[in-house]
């Protein structure tokens, strides 16, 4: 006998007809509803689960209040630098200005690409 003969003893199941989950759940994991509003004015903070609309929605915060302060506040590889590339990614596509002081450098070296001289 071969090697998978041996292994399953002649008792391979077929595998397409067993589920892990039930198929409602398995197409909510894979198709998670979505919901984007665009509201004038705003700016996009990124998505989160809606446990009361069962959905991803975005999370935005106003203009006006993002010219007061922001603190973006986490530990290392938490996703700091990329949050803001987000929101500078953002500035440049409305035209908006924005000033940078990134004293590691990571953050200009990425952003570089998003700016067209």
């Amino acid at each position: 006998m071969g090697f998978w003969s041996n292994l399953f003893k002649g008792e391979m199941k077929d595998q397409s007809k067993t589920h892990l989950t039930e198929p409602s759940v398995q197409e909510a994991i894979l198709e998670p509803k979505i919901s984007y509003e665009d509201i004038p004015g705003s700016l996009d903070l990124g998505w989160y689960w809606s446990e009361t609309k069962d959905e991803f929605q975005m999370a935005k915060i106003a203009q006006k209040d993002r010219a007061t302060h922001l603190y973006i506040i986490g530990a290392t590889g938490t996703g700091k630098t990329k949050f803001l590339e987000f929101l500078i990614q953002q500035d440049i596509e409305k035209g908006n200005g924005f000033g940078v002081i990134d004293p590691h450098g990571d953050l200009i070296e990425d952003i570089k690409g998003l700016l067209t001289l």
